[in-house]
């Protein structure tokens, strides 16, 4: 089984693509390998990167977050280049999981981060996670949104407008725009891990295509 590594090592802009081949497990890195028939990765290839991933916040909601997701523009445009992706007007019949595709795919694109809303924050970050390099967590206290970047590597943060105040809200993307995450090799290792569930059910089966493999982002 071969999976696919990012180098980084360097920056965001200058990484190296490559596949990598480890023939057997034993011992300690069986442990690390974790799952049956995982692949381990090489520490010194898959290193994600630290730092905000540029300055750029694209946020979406459904009607049930169109108040906050509105109020969250105004607060964080003056700091960071803030990209609304919708809905642009109020509509009570529209669907979470059409504005978490758009964000989600700009994220992907960009290198960026983003900010979905709803209700709850809950159909969203179900919605988000759905998405291959998407890692979408669901936050409502400072120390959620602290370790979901330290250990975590979030880097879409899902709120939900009725669970706690709207400054609270927008000091829990503060906490979380400002923390790093660590690259502890644990935490590395766990996201590596992550993204190989359902991997090898989905390469026994003979749909796995090159492009499919497993890639931390």
């Amino acid at each position: 089984m071969r999976l696919r590594l990012r180098n980084w090592k360097n920056s965001s802009s200058a990484r190296d693509s490559r596949c990598c081949d480890y023939p057997g497990l034993a011992g300690n890195d069986a442990r690390t390998a974790g799952l049956k028939g995982l692949t381990i990765f090489d520490k010194h290839l898959a290193f994600p990167h630290n730092g905000t991933m540029g300055q750029t916040l694209f946020i979406g909601s459904d009607h049930a977050g169109f108040a906050l997701k509105s109020y969250l523009i105004e607060q964080l445009s003056s700091e960071y280049e803030v990209i609304d992706c919708g809905p642009s007007t109020l509509d009570s019949h529209d669907d979470y999981p059409d504005y978490a595709r758009i964000v989600c795919e700009r994220v992907l694109a960009h290198d960026a981060r983003g900010i979905l809303i709803c209700d709850t924050g809950i159909g969203v970050s179900i919605a988000a996670n759905r998405h291959d390099g998407i890692r979408a967590a669901l936050v409502v206290t400072p120390f959620m949104a602290e370790r979901s970047r330290l250990h975590n590597d979030a880097n879409v943060i899902c709120l939900g407008q009725e669970l706690v105040s709207r400054e609270e809200n927008t000091a829990l993307i503060r906490q979380w725009l400002i923390t790093d995450f660590s690259a502890q090799e644990r935490h590395i290792r766990r996201l590596q891990k992550i993204d190989c569930l359902g991997y090898n059910e989905k390469e026994q089966n003979g749909g796995m295509d090159e492009e499919e493999r497993p890639l931390y982002l």
